[in-house]
């Protein structure tokens, strides 16, 4: 058959102090924790270097080394951007340039909280490629584009907008990111002891089980923060 690449994650099995277990025979595990093949497999294919990093919002990185595509899939498999890197030995290239050893061994994602980037002033400094017309609308990380201003159901107390889904689980949104998981919540339609799904959206599109939170807030649990829009469409 044609040759076609996968990637996997290993879970090794560790005691509680992070020790390998090993308890005799074939080293553990039997099986990978997870695997990504392409649709088509032929279309992910790299015979050497290559690397892949899972990201904190459980979204996957992965750097197709020969070829130097990069591209990164969410937790459905759905490829949500992908690039080509436009410089080889020569030089970057024209947008458009079909290129040719460009190889790249890995690539890596700085969150906005990384540590070396505190106290930065981090300023565009304009395409990679030479020559590109390509424009985009650019979002502050962990905000959404699936949005909607029509429809918002706002607790005026807490300054909250939250809503259910229909598996129950409450989605709250805000621009005032704190250091903690919000929760437990209980109350009207919820189910107590459950935390919230987390995320930011500017433009909140309400369309699944709409709930006015005001009859009880503190049981609610959309307390704290500056929260400004929910969506039950949202990528972190």
């Amino acid at each position: 058959g044609q040759n076609y690449s996968t990637v996997n994650i290993v879970e090794p099995p560790v005691d509680v102090n992070g020790f390998y277990s090993y308890t005799g025979g074939a080293f553990g595990p039997t099986n990978f924790d997870w695997t990504y093949q392409a649709p088509t497999p032929t279309d992910f294919y790299s015979n050497i270097i290559s690397g892949v990093q899972r990201l904190e919002n459980g979204n996957t990185l992965i750097c197709e080394g020969v070829g130097a595509r990069f591209f990164e899939i969410d937790t459905n498999e759905t490829i949500v951007w992908e690039y080509i890197n436009p410089v080889n030995d020569l030089g970057p290239q024209s947008q458009g340039t079909i290129i040719s050893d460009n190889n790249v061994f890995r690539c890596t994602r700085y969150a906005p909280n990384y540590p070396g980037l505190i106290g930065q002033t981090l300023t565009p400094q304009g395409y990679i490629e030479t020559g590109s017309t390509f424009s985009c609308t650019l979002y502050p990380s962990g905000v959404s584009e699936h949005c909607n201003t029509s429809d918002i159901y706002a607790n005026d107390s807490t300054n909250a907008f939250c809503f259910d889904t229909i598996n129950q689980v409450r989605k709250c949104y805000t621009n005032d990111i704190p250091d903690h998981v919000y929760g437990p919540f209980g109350g009207m339609g919820a189910i107590a002891g459950q935390d919230f799904d987390y995320s930011m959206c500017l433009y909140p599109d309400l369309d699944t089980l709409k709930t006015h939170l005001f009859e009880d807030t503190t049981l609610q649990g959309c307390g704290g923060g500056t929260i400004f829009g929910v969506s039950d469409r949202h990528q972190l």
